[in-house]
This record gives C-alpha cells, sequence and structure tokens, in this order.
C-alpha cells in the first residue's frame, strides 16, 4: 500500500447583515450561530440546484475568471462535504510513463474543462468548516463568496471564513517579549467620511459608487523598545478576541535577541489550526473521496473542543 499525506486547515464559516442603526445609517451585524443554521438549511433545501454543484464569482472582482465552482458531495445531519474546484488550462498538463517516461496529452470533450479541486466539511451545528488546502484548487473564501452570491441581494446577507489560529501559534507569537504594533481593518458606513477619512464634502460627492470605506486602525507601542502589553495572559487574550472582530490582522513582534521586528498575519494560513492524516493512493477515485470524508470527520471530532473554543461556541 502506497501512502500520502492530506493537511486538514480549519476555519469558521461567518456571515453579516447590513442593517440600519437609530440614525440610518447602514452597520454590519455579525449573525448568531443558530442564523447561520437556517441559511445553511436555507441554501441546501431551496438554493442547491439538482445538479448539486454552483459557479460562485469571488465577491467584489470583475474579472469573469475569478471562478470556482462549489460542489456538494454528502449531506448528513451532522455535516456537509463536497469540494470546491478551479479551472485549469489543461495545455500545462500531461500524463507520464513512471518507466519509459514516455509522455502523453489529456484528453477532454469540448464541453467539458479541466479542474482542480479539494474537500470541505461544514458542521452544521457550529458552523466550523475543515478545508484541504491544495496548491492548485480554490481559497476558502469561495465558500463564503457562495453565500454572498446566493443571499446578498435578498436577505443583505455577506459571507466569509475566517482562519482559526491553533494555540501554539498564537502562544508562540504572544510570548514575544516585544509587541510593537498591531493593525487591522475597520468597515465604515457609507457617509461617515468627515472625522475619519477627512475628505470634503466636495471630494466625497466624486465618489458615486462608493459601496462602503475601509480604514486600518493601527496600535503602536509608547516606546521603541517596550511591548504594548504587561504580560503573555493580557497579550493573548487580546490577539484572541480579533477573531471575533476583523480577518486580517497584522502583528509586529520579536524577542530581545532579534534585530529587527518581524510581521505575523494573524489570520494567515501559517498561523492556522490544522491536522494530518496518511491515505492510500492505490484506491479507486470513490474509494479514496469516502475516505477523505471520514478522515476529514474524525480529524475534525479529534480537535472539536479547540476549535469551539476559538469560534466561542457554547455545547451546554
Amino acid at each position: 500500500m502506497s501512502t500520502k499525506k492530506k493537511t486538514i486547515h480549519f476555519f469558521r464559516l461567518d456571515m453579516y447583515k447590513l442593517e440600519n442603526d437609530v440614525n440610518g445609517n447602514p452597520v454590519q451585524r455579525h449573525l448568531e450561530t443558530v442564523e447561520k443554521r437556517c441559511y445553511l438549511d436555507e441554501f441546501i433545501q431551496n438554493k442547491l440546484p439538482e445538479k448539486r454543484a454552483i459557479k460562485v464569482q469571488k465577491y467584489n472582482s470583475t474579472n469573469g475568471s475569478n471562478t470556482a465552482t462549489v460542489e456538494i458531495s454528502s449531506i448528513t445531519d451532522e455535516y456537509v462535504f463536497g469540494k470546491m474546484g478551479k479551472e485549469q488550462d489543461i495545455n500545462n498538463f500531461q500524463l507520464r510513463k513512471s518507466e519509459t517516461l514516455a509522455s502523453s496529452p489529456i484528453a477532454k470533450d469540448p464541453d467539458q474543462f479541466f479542474e482542480a479541486f479539494s474537500y470541505f466539511m461544514i458542521d452544521r451545528e457550529t458552523l466550523a468548516v475543515s478545508y484541504i488546502m491544495e496548491k492548485s484548487a480554490p481559497r476558502i473564501t469561495y465558500l463564503g463568496d457562495l453565500f454572498t452570491q446566493i443571499f446578498k441581494d435578498t436577505d443583505h446577507i455577506w459571507g466569509s471564513t475566517v482562519t482559526i489560529v491553533s494555540k501554539d501559534s498564537l502562544a508562540k507569537l504572544a510570548r514575544k517579549d516585544i509587541i510593537g504594533s498591531i493593525a487591522y481593518d475597520v468597515t465604515i458606513p457609507k457617509g461617515t467620511h468627515k472625522d475619519i477619512t477627512k475628505m470634503s464634502e466636495s471630494d466625497y460627492e466624486l465618489l458615486k459608487n462608493e459601496k462602503h470605506t475601509k480604514v486600518q486602525v493601527r496600535l503602536v507601542a509608547e516606546k521603541r523598545k517596550k511591548s504594548m502589553f504587561e504580560s503573555f495572559a493580557d497579550a493573548k487574550k487580546f490577539l484572541l478576541s480579533m477573531g471575533g472582530k476583523t480577518d486580517n490582522v497584522s502583528v509586529k513582534a520579536k524577542d530581545d535577541n532579534e534585530i529587527l521586528m518581524q510581521e505575523y498575519r494573524l489570520f494567515d494560513d501559517v498561523m492556522s489550526k490544522r491536522a494530518s492524516f496518511n491515505y492510500d493512493t492505490t484506491k479507486t477515485a470513490e474509494e479514496f473521496e469516502h475516505d477523505i470524508e471520514s478522515q476529514m470527520w474524525i480529524k475534525y471530532q479529534q480537535n472539536r473542543l479547540e476549535i469551539l473554543e476559538y469560534i466561542g461556541f457554547n455545547e451546554d
């Protein structure tokens, strides 16, 4: 038996809704888990085509090629399992004999396209997401874009996926001797520009098609060689709390024996919670997919407590 390793990265499926505050200004409200379940169920029961596959356009992209195919393979009471694929140029791939090294082209019909894909799984109770990140497969962000594409116009719902940071990675960062600065993005409602962006009324009037304004908040330590936090516990608590506020956080930190500050992207793949398993490469395609589904659920269950602690989900 020949085996190879697959690595699962863990995320949470997030959704937010644009609503009006008491002054009539649009504000973002992140949906509670029970609300997100309803939209997932609505997708499964009423929005999923008979062929169980949907082409998803990357949100806010004007490039028609920025698409991925989301296909649902199985639905149980506990999870949704499927795969995401992205079209590839078949001319860059070929087959080669292992012994003679003779090559041959890959054939396809005119109504087919060549696709690289990988597998995802959504826990229907917690909305935690497992994804096997392959080099040529789509980024996990397309899963959030799926919900944006389906529900934005009718329900003003936007979807996104947020990396679940591993405890070990977060602890190592929080233990750095000096945390010099933290930067993160904040989206402010349309029209709230005067005090924040410094734009004049005439400047703002030129923006005919503005959707919203995104600004970067940058927190900087009081002194160059002094950390922003008094203790490791304070740093860890603050960095962990950022998970519920934004998915774009960068931290500059270093130890006393390091010369330069290093930048760490808090929700980058490098810091994500992950788990690995071995699979049998000699299995048929159907057996392989069944094995992947089983292994993803097992590995998720083995890491469930830490994942739910990060998400803030209470099972009681």
